[in-house]
Protein backbone atom coordinates (compact mmCIF):
# COMPACT_ATOMS: atom_id res chain seq x y z
CA UNK A 1 0.00 0.00 0.00
CA UNK A 2 1.49 3.21 -1.26
CA UNK A 3 0.99 6.08 1.21
CA UNK A 4 0.23 9.20 -0.28
CA UNK A 5 1.55 12.69 1.12
CA UNK A 6 0.07 15.73 1.90
CA UNK A 7 1.25 18.84 0.37
CA UNK A 8 2.63 21.42 3.01
CA UNK A 9 1.42 25.30 3.50
CA UNK A 10 1.38 26.89 0.87
CA UNK A 11 4.52 29.27 0.93
CA UNK A 12 4.25 32.69 -1.10
CA UNK A 13 7.21 34.24 -2.95
CA UNK A 14 6.40 38.04 -2.89
CA UNK A 15 8.22 39.92 -6.19
CA UNK A 16 8.06 43.62 -5.37
CA UNK A 17 8.64 45.79 -8.78
CA UNK A 18 7.12 48.50 -11.05
CA UNK A 19 3.80 48.40 -12.50
CA UNK A 20 2.40 50.47 -14.82
CA UNK A 21 -1.06 51.49 -13.30
CA UNK A 22 -4.59 51.12 -14.89
CA UNK A 23 -6.37 53.55 -13.25
CA UNK A 24 -3.74 56.40 -14.07
CA UNK A 25 -1.06 55.09 -16.61
CA UNK A 26 1.77 55.70 -14.28
CA UNK A 27 4.18 53.74 -13.23
CA UNK A 28 4.30 52.49 -9.87
CA UNK A 29 6.83 50.54 -7.40
CA UNK A 30 5.06 48.24 -5.48
CA UNK A 31 7.47 46.83 -2.51
CA UNK A 32 7.09 43.75 -0.23
CA UNK A 33 4.87 45.59 2.37
CA UNK A 34 2.46 46.69 -0.12
CA UNK A 35 2.40 43.50 -1.77
CA UNK A 36 1.80 41.78 1.77
CA UNK A 37 -1.34 44.47 2.25
CA UNK A 38 -2.82 44.39 -1.40
CA UNK A 39 -3.10 40.32 -1.66
CA UNK A 40 -4.58 40.09 2.19
CA UNK A 41 -1.41 38.55 4.26
CA UNK A 42 -1.41 40.08 6.79
CA UNK A 43 -0.17 37.30 9.12
CA UNK A 44 1.94 35.91 6.85
CA UNK A 45 5.71 35.64 8.74
CA UNK A 46 6.11 31.68 8.39
CA UNK A 47 4.28 31.89 4.79
CA UNK A 48 5.84 34.21 2.57
CA UNK A 49 9.56 34.22 1.33
CA UNK A 50 11.21 37.83 -0.16
CA UNK A 51 12.57 36.77 -4.38
CA UNK A 52 15.31 38.64 -3.33
CA UNK A 53 16.69 37.63 -0.52
CA UNK A 54 19.71 35.55 -0.90
CA UNK A 55 18.81 32.45 1.48
CA UNK A 56 15.72 32.15 -1.25
CA UNK A 57 15.69 28.62 -3.01
CA UNK A 58 12.33 28.28 -4.97
CA UNK A 59 10.51 24.98 -4.00
CA UNK A 60 7.38 23.18 -6.17
CA UNK A 61 4.36 24.75 -4.67
CA UNK A 62 5.49 28.12 -4.44
CA UNK A 63 2.96 30.58 -4.77
CA UNK A 64 4.28 33.36 -6.85
CA UNK A 65 3.42 36.92 -6.19
CA UNK A 66 4.12 40.03 -8.21
CA UNK A 67 2.38 43.43 -8.80
CA UNK A 68 -0.22 43.63 -10.97
CA UNK A 69 -0.98 45.90 -13.63
CA UNK A 70 -4.85 44.85 -13.41
CA UNK A 71 -5.63 45.86 -9.39
CA UNK A 72 -6.68 42.13 -9.03
CA UNK A 73 -4.80 41.00 -6.07
CA UNK A 74 -6.98 38.14 -5.45
CA UNK A 75 -4.93 35.06 -3.91
CA UNK A 76 -4.91 31.83 -6.49
CA UNK A 77 -8.15 29.87 -5.53
CA UNK A 78 -7.37 26.41 -3.19
CA UNK A 79 -8.76 24.15 -6.31
CA UNK A 80 -5.99 25.90 -8.46
CA UNK A 81 -3.45 25.09 -6.01
CA UNK A 82 -4.40 21.82 -5.41
CA UNK A 83 -4.41 22.41 -1.38
CA UNK A 84 -6.00 24.54 1.36
CA UNK A 85 -4.95 28.27 1.29
CA UNK A 86 -4.97 30.59 4.37
CA UNK A 87 -4.19 34.26 4.04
Amino acid sequence: MTEQSQPGPVRYVLHPGYVVSANDGDNHYVGYGALIRLYGLNHCENQCVFSHDRSYLDQPGDVHLYPRYDGDYSLPSANFLGREVKP
